[in-house]
């Protein structure tokens, strides 16, 4: 069925459709991406197209789930583009989803129904899959069947809040730096990006896809790092907004080292991420050096605890510097334990009230 989608160079919002011989074809709207009134206006003309498909489509076919889902998943969530993470974990689920579908004779989305929910649920806890990433995949199912309902597909949403609770998201707990030691110490023999991104994360609170920055934005004479597109255009900033950086000296000897490498291997940038599971490499790696408490999304929070910690950067600076633009969210990579505020009561000095019913001390 007909779809909107956006190109990174063009102002307006694009359609992909089937025309009356049946092949895919692709043109602009008329409507651009840049204002929200226009970009509805663009998906109400895709849904009059759709409406015009389906009258063309046999009702057989518009009953299979593979006759419109992987199609509106590429469109909608960048599968042109190959680095596309949402499009990548989106698919994931759905493969899953399309195995158990089949499994259970389930090959029309308004033959879902909720109890159908409760079954998948089961059928992932007998894999010990985790309580949250089942909520993320029927989440995910949701937005599936939100859009079957767009189509004219299903009546009801069954998979719409399903009131399930998720566990505690576990903390993201910084960094010492022997447990950052050991892990250079036993990372000659990881891909590149895991050591880019342990050199970045630890030094630069740099986000795991920023380190597939190209080497022409590393200047390190100038001691510059510039975050903007990878050589593959995809953003590298969230926004979509290029940003400069300090490297930091302490970096200089890891840093240079791998740059050496890559350069002399033919690469142009610092690091490429070519798995689509790289928290799942990581994890396995921090957990055959017995680091089974750490993540290397704790690098993001070591580097913002840290300079919270040091007495000599404001606030301003540490937001510049790992590029927040909201307080909220950089508070919240603060991890502050008991040991970080021992001092406060001293330097707070409260006076002693003394018992109640006691003479005051003479």
């Amino acid at each position: 069925m007909a779809s909107t989608y956006t190109r990174p160079n063009s102002p307006w919002v694009m359609m992909s459709f089937k025309n009356e011989a049946g092949k895919w074809g692709n043109k602009s709207t008329g409507y651009r991406k840049d204002n929200p009134g226009e970009r509805r206006q663009a998906e109400l003309l895709a849904d009059e197209q759709s409406i015009k498909e389906r009258k063309r489509t046999p009702a057989s076919a518009r009953e299979q789930w593979d006759g419109w889902v992987d199609r509106w998943l590429f469109d909608a969530y960048g599968g042109r583009r190959k680095e596309s993470t949402t499009f990548t974990v989106y698919s994931r689920y759905w493969k899953r989803w399309r195995h158990w579908l089949h499994e259970n004779q389930i090959t029309a989305p308004c033959q879902l129904q909720i109890y159908h929910t409760t079954q998948y649920r089961d059928y992932r806890e007998e894999d010990d899959i985790g309580i949250n990433t089942i909520i993320h995949e029927l989440k995910f199912m949701g937005v599936v069947m939100q859009r079957a309902i767009h189509l004219g597909y299903a009546s009801t949403n069954p998979c719409h809040r399903l009131g399930i609770k998720s566990d505690p998201k576990a903390e993201k707990e910084v960094w010492k730096d022997d447990e950052a030691s050991l892990v250079v110490r036993n990372m000659h023999d990881q891909p590149d990006w895991i050591q880019a991104s342990l050199i970045l994360g630890f030094y630069q609170a740099a986000r795991l896809r920023q380190c597939e920055v190209p080497l022409k934005d590393i200047h390190l004479a100038r001691l510059r790092i510039t975050y903007w597109r990878s050589l593959a255009g995809r953003a590298l900033t969230k926004g979509d907004k290029p940003f400069t950086q300090p490297i930091d000296p302490a970096a200089l000897p890891l840093l240079e080292a791998l740059i050496e490498r890559r350069i002399k291997a033919g690469h142009k940038d610092l690091c490429t991420i070519d798995t689509p599971i790289p928290s799942v490499l990581w994890r396995r790696f921090l957990d055959s050096l017995g680091l089974y408490h750490l993540s290397h999304h704790g690098l993001r929070s070591t580097w913002i605890t840290r300079a919270a910690l040091s007495g000599e950067i404001s606030l301003a600076q540490a937001k510049r510097f790992v590029n927040h633009g909201s307080t909220a969210v950089h508070s919240i990579y603060q991890r502050l334990c008991a040991d970080d505020i021992a001092h406060v009561p001293a330097a707070l000095g409260l006076p002693s009230l003394g018992l109640p019913g006691a003479s005051p001390a003479s």
